[in-house]
């Protein structure tokens, strides 16, 4: 017998007080740092994915509840929120990510009491222990593997004053939970067929909610939540996990013959039971040809003729990448807009490229604006572009904007972070109502884009001081990765061969103390750091064959030499922008040497223009030695 709400509650504030020693007048507890926050929801990952799925068709009814939806791991920390933006940002502490509603920490609560519970509550005003959430109504469900097993949960918060429907959040969040638990289901029985039952005829929808999972051999391998339910009342045999049939032939168990299911799209009767049965997914193994031909090499995709890897490319053999690339194939075709954090030179400009380079929208466009690198004036008429007159001077056609380039593309914002405050709003309301409004028109143009961003900044700080706008960044974090740093991936020695054969082919190899040192390096700027010190090592090689005497002086950890004067010399830069200019200019000087100070034949090392060479020489303070007013060139590193 299920316990009522009341009992429910009673018993949550019994362990509040007896157990946990919580005092009602209490304050709430710190929220976590943003370290502990990515941290979490890293490990949390599978679930999240799922639940933004789940709830990205609901955020206009989410909208218009004027409620905060709070998804929060089995620790009851809130990883993800999203909803009104008002009605949030007057909640406070107690509804931003990082907050803990665990009850140890926050006494009774919707979140807490639900995952000590394992089922769906309402609590609302004085059934809060706290008296600081008194004024909150909590409406919550847990998010339950495909074992059954708590793995979070998912919650509607509202002001109590602003009167929600209850009952109507109550149906949202059982939904809402109902298909993440399938969609975890489904995920995680991959190789299984999977069978939808209903009582009426089921169509793809209702078909896809309870699942039963079978083996190749028809014998029952798992059995969704709503399934378990749907045959317990058939059933009373079927209500306990000992008694679902799992082992069983579905036929002997369920009353459904497999070959007559396998043969009928809208499914067959199950008399024993008086259930519709239809299969909603066939084996991924099954899916392929049995007798396919040896599969061809298959060119890579490009973009503006350059070659694009994959992203398991990307990811090599590092499992938190890899991780990654298993979520964004699934997130790829959905229209969840996709943000990658990361800091400076980790490949999220590569990365994009690849979701794009295989995606649906492959031979769409793919269109990158660097939010940074453009003044505000600028970047409003790079993104919206203007009708003919609007500006003195103005093309007299006018100008289509970025985003209207990326029309059935893909839209990739660079550096978001710095995206002015101003364009933000504008660009929320692009990305919210499908079209854009040239500057100077009237009239707006419908677009369809894909919208993937990138930033090294932490965006949730930036929200909280005013920078960035909260329902731009609620709208931008549909499925959030972090890529990690180089020097916590476990696969530096895949990335290094890759970047070599990528510019030299096999014709450049590197001996083992060499990648020992890249090993031990910290990589300040990542992926992007190494690709120069590759290409400043290959240069220096002799025989084809990087050794340790090849690397730059500061990735060696060779001490600098003292200087007479106090202005800090490249190698001693303390910035990365300083770091990297050193490293080009010393690959720029190893190839001059090489070359015998012959521009052109220095061009074709490099594979840039003579131009290239010269302006990157007066740069970068590079004078020939024997010209007049030069003194010596040294290297520096």
């Amino acid at each position: 017998m299920h316990a009522s709400p009341a009992e429910i509650i009673q018993r949550s504030h019994n362990r509040c007080v007896q157990t946990h020693r919580l005092d009602p007048a209490g304050r709430l507890p710190d929220r976590l740092t943003a370290r502990e926050v990515r941290e979490r929801r890293q490990r949390f990952d599978h679930v999240v994915g799922e639940a933004l799925g789940a709830v990205e068709g609901l955020r206009g009814v989410i909208e218009d509840s004027r409620c905060a939806l709070l998804v929060s791991n089995q620790e009851g920390v809130i990883v993800r929120r999203m909803g009104h933006t008002t009605e949030a940002s007057a909640m406070g502490q107690a509804i931003e990510v990082g907050s803990v509603w665990s009850e140890e920490q926050a006494g009774t609560n919707g979140v807490g009491t639900a995952l000590s519970e394992g089922a769906a509550v309402t609590v609302a005003g004085t059934d809060h222990l706290l008296e600081a959430l008194h004024p909150f109504t909590c409406t919550t469900a847990p998010l339950l593997d495909a074992d059954q097993r708590v793995v979070g949960a998912i919650d509607l918060t509202a002001w109590l004053a602003s009167r929600p429907d209850l009952p109507f959040l109550r149906h949202m969040v059982d939904r809402v939970a109902s298909e993440v638990h399938c969609r975890i289901f489904a995920r995680d029985h991959a190789d299984h067929l999977l069978i939808g039952l209903s009582r009426e005829r089921p169509t793809a929808v209702t078909a896809a909610r309870a699942l039963v999972a079978v083996g190749r051999d028809g014998t029952i391998r798992g059995v969704s939540g709503p399934a378990r339910r749907l045959l317990a009342q058939l059933d009373q045999r079927l209500i306990d996990r000992a008694t679902t049939g799992i082992g069983q032939l579905l036929q002997e168990r369920v009353g459904v013959d497999l070959a007559a299911l396998a043969d009928s799209p809208i499914g067959t009767v199950s008399r024993a039971l008086s259930l519709y049965a239809r299969v909603v997914r066939t084996p991924a193994v099954e899916r392929r040809p049995r007798r396919a031909p040896p599969p061809r090499p298959t060119p890579r995709p490009r973009i503006r003729g350059r070659e694009v890897l994959s992203p398991r490319d990307l990811a090599g053999t590092d499992p938190r990448m890899l991780r990654h690339v298993r979520l964004i194939e699934r997130v790829a075709d959905t229209g969840l807009p996709v943000l990658l954090l990361g800091e400076t030179g980790v490949g999220k400009d590569a990365l994009a490229k690849a979701i794009h380079a295989t995606s649906a929208r492959s031979a769409r466009p793919f269109v990158a604006v660097n939010c940074a690198s453009l003044p505000e004036t600028l970047l409003d008429s790079e993104l919206f572009g203007y009708a003919p007159g609007t500006f003195t001077g103005g093309l007299r056609e006018g100008k289509q904007g970025k985003i209207a380039a990326s029309h059935r593309g893909t839209l990739f914002l660079d550096e978001i972070g710095d995206m002015p405050l101003g364009l933000q709003g504008r660009l929320l309301r692009v990305l919210a109502e499908g079209e854009v409004t040239r500057l100077g028109a009237v009239e707006p143009e419908p677009v369809d884009v894909q919208v993937i961003s990138a930033t090294n900044h932490d965006l949730e700080a930036l929200v909280a001081d005013g920078r960035f706008r909260a329902d731009l960044y609620f709208r931008l974090s549909g499925a959030t990765f972090e890529l990690p740093a180089l020097r916590d991936r476990t696969d530096l020695d895949d990335i290094v061969r890759r970047l070599l054969d990528q510019e030299h082919g096999r014709r450049i190899t590197i001996d083992a103390p060499a990648l020992a040192c890249l090993r031990a390096y910290r990589w300040p700027g990542n992926i992007r750091q190494l690709a120069q010190v590759l290409r400043f090592a290959a240069a220096c090689a002799e025989g084809g064959r990087i050794t340790l005497d090849d690397l730059p002086e500061r990735v060696r950890g060779v001490p600098s030499p003292a200087r007479p004067h106090p202005a800090p010399a490249p190698h001693d830069a303390t910035t990365l922008d300083e770091a990297m200019a050193h490293t080009e200019r010393a690959t720029l000087l190893a190839a001059l040497r090489q070359a015998s100070w012959n521009v052109s034949q220095a061009a074709i090392r490099l594979g840039i223009g003579r131009t290239t060479i010269h302006r990157k020489m007066r740069a970068l303070g590079i004078v020939r030695p024997g010209t007049p007013g030069a003194g010596s060139e040294t290297p520096e590193g």
